[in-house]
């Protein structure tokens, strides 16, 4: 493990489950020296990334509120798909929008259509969803690069095989393309009990895939009605398009306070256009 890797695993350690910690307990949990664990929390001090509370204690520091606030204005991915998600719920009328992210081997819930609503989900902003598990990460996990998926399959296979996606590689595989092939992955209280969810994946215009926009419902036994798949298959579809024009921009200019409407006009691609 590098230096700097050391130093990120520190901010690792701080969760909603335990939000405090000691050097003490960094060192112990660690199995740092103490002027290595010193050094570490001091750069993340300086940094702004920790913040110290008094009596040797620690908590995330206000970096990360300005780092947040960044990438809700900045972050292509949810200033496009910001408009077109209230837009969309709007007409479906029922429910909640969630929009996730792939990064790395990691897939996060950064925005949610409406942003307040009865209907409560786990997977708010700033969640990790489990890979293989809920709808929206297999919507994901299913258009990433075969060689990902080998190593995905190497590295998670137990996780796979609870998750129902197979044993063996064949048949992740070709579980995976079925959901490839359907362009949607359905759900019913993967993650959440008491709701269905319907995922469809987003791509960078290209046929990377960045992301999945997906729409939850109270489940009152029955399926999510097709015209409210095909409402969400065209959402992904404008996002799709409008996150490949983006980025499509020889130049990203800076970007306004509010990200939707002001970014695209500001980097020349009108959501009209999208």
């Amino acid at each position: 493990m590098s230096s700097l890797e050391r130093l990120l695993s520190v901010l690792d350690l701080f969760t909603e489950e335990r939000p405090i910690w000691t050097l003490e307990d960094i060192i112990e949990t660690h199995s740092f020296s103490r002027s290595m664990a010193y050094r570490y929390v001091k750069e993340l001090s300086d940094s702004g990334l920790l913040m110290p509370i008094g009596r040797g204690r620690f908590v995330l520091g206000p970096r990360i509120i300005e780092l947040d606030r960044q990438i809700r204005v900045c972050d292509p991915l949810l200033a496009v798909s910001q408009s077109i998600m209230l837009s969309t719920i709007e007409e479906v009328g029922d429910g909640i929008l969630t929009l996730s992210s792939l990064y790395g081997e990691r897939i996060i819930c950064t925005h949610q259509e409406p942003e307040s609503s009865p209907l409560r989900v786990t997977h708010s902003r700033g969640r990790t969803l489990p890979l293989f598990s809920s709808s929206t990460s297999r919507a994901i996990v299913a258009n990433l690069p075969e060689r990902k998926l080998v190593k995905l399959f190497l590295e998670h296979r137990p996780e796979i095989s609870a998750g129902g996606l197979g044993n063996e590689w064949a048949e992740f595989k070709k579980k995976l393309a079925e959901i490839r092939r359907a362009g949607i992955c359905l759900s019913h209280g993967a993650i959440d009990p008491g709701v269905v969810c319907a995922a469809v994946p987003l791509f960078n215009g290209k046929s990377n895939v960045v992301g999945a926009i997906c729409l939850v419902q109270a489940d009152q036994g029955r399926e999510i009605s097709r015209r409210d798949k095909d409402l969400v298959r065209a959402a992904a579809a404008r996002i799709s398009e409008g996150v490949g024009n983006l980025l499509s921009q020889d130049v990203m200019k800076p970007l306004p306070q509010k990200a939707a409407g002001p970014f695209l006009a500001n980097a020349g691609v009108a959501l009209a256009e999208v």
